[in-house]
């Protein structure tokens, strides 16, 4: 007869401390916040991101995927999905008839205008459970690692 499995090893290096402890937050924070921006606003966190580019100025599908790093096809399938929603629109670009710009329609501006409110509440929510003299230190240290990860992998980090 075989044992039954004993606790999962405890992390030993910072490396396993910090894939640990991203992986525990991301899978947390996903759990909230995915469905609850599905039921609320009938998207995906994905849609919202590829909302928000396009709200910050991303115009063109090929630079959308390269922004968001993920595959053109399934830019294709998010982008296909937000048009039949009416969030966002496609025109001819005036300057090469062979590219489709991207903007975002008057329904997609409120969408991802709500949205950001209930990811808001949902930040401070979580932010709450850190106390008020430490969360100016996250904040910093969060930033930190995005420069660090910008500096050692480039712009695609």
């Amino acid at each position: 007869m075989s044992q039954p499995p004993g606790p999962p090893p405890v992390p030993v290096t910072d490396t396993e401390h910090f894939l640990a402890s991203q992986w525990k937050f991301n899978q947390a924070l996903g759990r909230h916040l995915m469905p609850l921006i599905e039921r609320e606003h009938g998207v995906s966190l994905k849609d919202l991101m590829v909302l928000g580019h396009i709200r910050s100025g991303v115009q063109y599908p090929t630079e959308l995927a390269c922004e968001l790093q993920i595959p053109k096809h399934m830019t294709s399938r998010v982008l296909d999905d937000l048009l039949g929603k009416g969030l966002i629109e496609r025109s001819i670009d005036p300057h090469d008839s062979r590219r489709t710009r991207l903007s975002m329609s008057p329904a997609g501006l409120t969408l991802l205008q709500d949205a950001r409110t209930t990811v808001d509440a949902t930040i401070r929510q979580m932010f709450e459970h850190i106390p008020a003299e430490q969360r100016a230190g996250v904040l910093v240290a969060v930033q930190t690692l995005a420069q660090a990860a910008h500096a050692a992998f480039g712009s695609r980090a």
